[in-house]
């Protein structure tokens, strides 16, 4: 599960984990098996997000709306943000990695509410794998840092006039497949934490943790 979200986007230069104070959103794995005889069981991977209120710090899974993708996708790594819906209230959007079969590879969607549901709309695609879309404040404006590790860099967005809207700006490193890479602002310097792979299997990234640090951002 993923706590501590939705900080609302102001003119307050803010870093770390996405923020606060009002929303869990979960992903949670379920594997079920599909088929009659032994031999012919296989399982079945369903990616889904919760989202929920977390009151005095306690929340309850079961009391979450559940977010699927439509079949053959998936939403993953979920970034929620409370922004100015249409009619001028809050609303709830979640940045995510989806994937499709079709596609084979990830991209970066804003996951939003509707009268039929939840939809995506694309927001950054490349021509390797996407996810991890880490967000953050900073001098008034939002950036996004998504995973790019089949690109071998970290790149680097700023929004633009909306949220569906981001312009690609240098990235932060090259010549690295990095992953997960997440920003802290902590004692007047700033923090970035990302693992790298340096073997050919995917689950390398899990073996080394990086640590950069700067003392201004961007």
């Amino acid at each position: 599960a993923i706590a501590d979200f939705l900080p609302e986007f102001d003119d307050h230069p803010r870093l770390g984990p996405p923020g606060t104070r009002a929303v869990l959103a979960g992903l949670r794995r379920k594997f079920t098996y599909v088929g009659g005889e032994l031999l012919a069981r296989r399982i079945v991977e369903r990616w889904q997000i919760h989202v929920g209120q977390a009151r005095s710090g306690t929340a309850r899974l079961r009391e979450f709306e559940t977010i699927v993708a439509p079949p053959g996708s998936i939403w993953a790594d979920p970034f929620p943000r409370i922004v100015a819906g249409a009619d001028g209230k809050p609303d709830l959007v979640i940045f995510a990695e989806e994937e499709r079969d079709d596609r084979g590879r990830g991209t970066i969607v804003l996951l939003s509410r509707g009268d039929a549901g939840w939809s995506a709309t694309p927001i950054y695609e490349a021509e390797h794998h996407l996810s991890y879309p880490f967000l953050f404040d900073w001098g008034g404006e939002r950036y996004m840092i998504p995973e790019a590790g089949g690109g071998k860099e970290i790149p680097l967005l700023r929004m633009g006039a909306s949220i569906t809207q981001w312009e690609r700006l240098a990235p932060l490193m090259r010549g690295e497949s990095a992953v997960d890479t997440s920003l802290l602002a902590h004692e007047g310097r700033v923090w970035l934490f990302t693992s790298f792979t340096r073997h050919p299997d995917f689950g390398s990234h899990y073996r080394e943790l990086h640590l950069f640090h700067a003392t201004d951002f961007p």
